[in-house]
């Protein structure tokens, strides 16, 4: 199975790189500066979206410990958003790659819920039964009962 994902990654990979370059060369000479500014957004957004591929193999194939770094994660978060919006874009209104654009939507989500696993496990809070536990107090409370079981008498 995993083989098969890497095949279809490296296809939309393949697909979108050529989709960046084709709308990176017929852009056309921006009228005013709001749109240069969005024509810089659009060239920024299609090369995330063609590093949303290279990030969801690192994910998926790789357990690096450099992956759980909360500054590295919010990095891959933004590029995610951004690679998500023209994944969007080129699904609804542009109608151009639907099937590439699908796939990397569920790249996109895959690596969205990957992210937040690790921001979630790395700031120290645990989700249990719907509530966010804090670890420190399982840790004070472990240290408390140690001293109780070596001083029963004492409280």
């Amino acid at each position: 199975m995993k083989i098969f994902i890497n095949i279809i990654a490296g296809i939309a990979f393949i697909m979108q790189s050529v989709s960046f370059v084709l709308n990176a060369l017929i852009q056309k000479k921006p009228e005013c500066a709001i749109n240069s500014l969005y024509s810089y957004f659009v060239v920024t957004a299609f090369f995330c979206s063609v590093l949303v591929v290279v990030l969801f193999v690192i994910m998926y194939n790789f357990n690096f410990k450099f992956l759980k770094i909360k500054i590295l994660n919010c990095f891959f978060f933004l590029v995610g958003l951004l690679g998500t919006y023209i994944h969007i874009w080129q699904l609804f209104m542009h109608h151009d790659f639907v099937l590439i654009s699908f796939v990397l939507l569920l790249y996109d989500i895959y690596i969205f819920c990957k992210i937040l696993g690790n921001l979630l496990v790395k700031t120290g809070n645990a989700v249990k039964n719907g509530n966010i536990v804090r670890r420190e107090l399982n840790l004070t409370e472990r240290v408390e009962e140690k001293k109780h079981y070596e001083n029963p008498g004492r409280f």
